[in-house]
């Protein structure tokens, strides 16, 4: 299932129909550091690593728990016919890291049982304590409205947003969110694309993203700035709408590695489906890190419409770093399965049927920019201060 050396962590663990045993050998040792039946330890039934760490989800299993080695890994299985995806980070030669001993799990169980409560409450354990609250609230009827400018250096580290309107679907696609950084816009969506479900609400909550069902939308992302910051709801639509939105904002200092946060938005219609093709959703340039995306379809039939494979090319690869088995895989469920299901870190929020005809939203979203739970393994690098190993989940 996997062969790769390292120094490297593996971070996601799935499977559309785990079979046999699961075995993880690491820095060439023979005996395994992990044995156990694929189902429990993805199911979430493997001692000292409980659901929503591992569990199953539309039919797909997923374990989200980092597993570190300093030298090599090695994942098997004593049966075949199933699919998988193992998701793993390589460091750089010379990263110092603390291979995981099966034992840790024993000894970290409180700090393991606090990120499980932390993971069944994402949008409390994913938002930053304290900071400074600015509300803003009133009608949007076409134009172009300023809904907040502060000043640096700091980070917005909270949104949340409620609307109001006799067509709330029309009104979350139809007024756009802009957001400017040491003015640079960096943020354009449809508001109600930005926090991470379409059309209208469908309740969902994740660590950095979430709708409830009286309405309310929140964001966690940390969103840093060197100067100034400033926020614009723009009118596309003629439907009144009522807005009621307030940012937190938090003291932040400003590094040569500090990096904006981007979000951006892309629609296609009438899309073919033959002649068969790679879909390109995403195409950047520069330093960063992929946050994570939700896809929202229109599917005119009952059909199945996600059997392509996900593909991520990082600086200038020929074959893609990540190259994985179908849409719904990706997300973290399988078999097209129409069940609508809500986690820390992938959901779908909404799948209208009969079967997958109509409208579908999913998301896999990374977490917010702030550690969640400190101190699960440690990885020490040469050039930096210890940091929490957890931080790979974000």
């Amino acid at each position: 299932m996997m062969d790769a050396e390292g120094p490297g962590a593996i971070v996601r663990i799935w499977s559309a129909n785990p079979t046999g045993i699961l075995r993880i050998y690491l820095d060439g040792n023979e005996k395994p550091v992990i044995e156990s039946p694929m189902n429990e330890i993805l199911g979430g039934k493997y001692p000292g690593l409980p659901r929503p760490i591992a569990g199953e989800y539309s039919k797909g299993w997923n374990l989200y728990f980092p597993i570190t080695y300093a030298k090599s890994c090695k994942v098997t299985s004593d049966k075949g016919g199933f699919y998988y995806h193992v998701n793993y980070r390589t460091y750089p030669t010379g990263t110092k890291v603390e291979t995981f001993k099966a034992e840790m799990i024993n000894t970290l169980q409180p700090t393991i049982e606090k990120l499980a409560k932390c993971l069944d409450n994402p949008e409390t354990c994913g938002a930053v304590a304290g900071g400074a609250k600015h509300s803003w609230s009133g009608k949007i009827i076409g134009g172009i409205t300023t809904i907040g400018m502060f000043n640096g250096p700091g980070a917005v580290a909270r949104i949340v947003a409620k609307v109001k309107s006799p067509n709330i679907e029309a009104v979350l696609r139809g007024v756009i969110l802009k957001a400017y950084f040491d003015k640079q816009k960096t943020i354009e969506a449809p508001i109600g694309d930005f926090f991470g479900s379409a059309p209208g609400i469908n309740p969902y909550q994740s660590l950095p993203l979430g709708m409830k069902k009286d309405g309310t939308m929140y964001c966690n992302w940390i969103m840093p700035f060197k100067e100034n910051a400033m926020f614009e709801l723009v009118a596309m639509t003629r439907e009144d709408a009522e807005f009621e939105i307030e940012f937190t904002t938090i003291d932040y200092r400003w590094t040569e590695n500090t990096m904006y946060f981007h979000a951006g938005w892309k629609a296609d219609f009438n899309v073919p489906t033959r002649p068969m093709f790679d879909y390109n959703y995403l195409t950047v340039e520069g330093k960063g890190v992929f946050g994570g995306v939700a896809f929202f379809i229109d599917n005119p039939v009952k059909d199945w419409w996600g059997e392509g494979d996900e593909k991520i090319y990082v600086d200038g690869e020929k074959f893609p770093s990540h190259f994985g088995t179908g849409t719904e895989d990706y997300y973290g469920f399988a078999w097209c399965c129409p069940d609508r299901f809500t986690h820390a870190y992938h959901a779908q929020p909404r799948c209208d049927g009969p079967g997958n005809y109509g409208r579908t939203s999913v998301n896999r979203l990374l977490t917010a920019l702030k550690p969640v739970i400190q101190s699960i393994f440690i990885i020490r690098k040469l050039d930096q201060q210890m940091r929490s190993n957890l931080e790979l989940l974000t």
